[in-house]
C-alpha cells in the first residue's frame, strides 16, 4: 500500500472515529495486508480519540462567543474598505516608483547648469 492510500485510510478512520463509530476492521479488511506502521497510527487514532473527547459547550458559553463572533463580523473591514486601501497603496507604491528617477532629473538639470564652472579656460572660473 503506497503512502497516500495509507494517508486516505488513516483520514477515513479518524473521520469515522470522530462521529463516533470504529470501524477499524472494515478499513483493514478492505485494504488487505496493511504496513505495521499503518497498524500503529491507527491504534494511535483510536487512543487519542478516547482522550481527546470534545467536552459538551454550555449554553452561556455558546451564546457568549455566537454574540462576540458577531460583533467581531460587524466590525470587520468590508469588501470596498479593503478595496480603497489597496488602492491608496498601490498610488503610493506608483508615486514612490517615480521618485528616484525625478531625483536623476533633477541632478542631471543641476550639473548641466553647473558644468561650465568646471572646464578648464572657462572665464567665469576664479571670479
Amino acid at each position: 500500500m503506497n503512502y497516500d492510500a495509507q494517508l486516505t485510510l488513516l483520514s477515513a478512520y479518524t473521520d469515522s472515529l470522530n462521529e463516533g463509530a470504529d470501524h477499524a476492521e472494515r478499513f483493514l479488511w478492505r485494504q488487505g495486508p496493511v504496513a505495521p506502521d499503518l497498524l500503529l497510527l491507527l491504534a494511535l487514532a483510536r487512543r487519542l480519540s478516547q482522550v481527546l473527547a470534545p467536552l459538551p459547550l454550555s449554553e452561556p458559553f455558546r451564546s457568549q462567543l455566537h454574540q462576540d463572533l458577531i460583533t467581531r463580523y460587524k466590525g470587520a473591514d468590508s469588501p470596498d474598505d479593503r478595496h480603497e486601501r489597496r488602492s491608496v497603496w498601490f498610488g503610493l507604491a506608483a508615486v514612490g516608483s517615480l521618485l528616484p528617477l525625478v531625483g536623476i532629473v533633477v541632478w542631471r538639470r543641476h550639473r548641466r547648469s553647473h558644468a561650465f564652472q568646471y572646464f578648464p579656460g572657462n572665464s567665469s572660473v576664479g571670479r
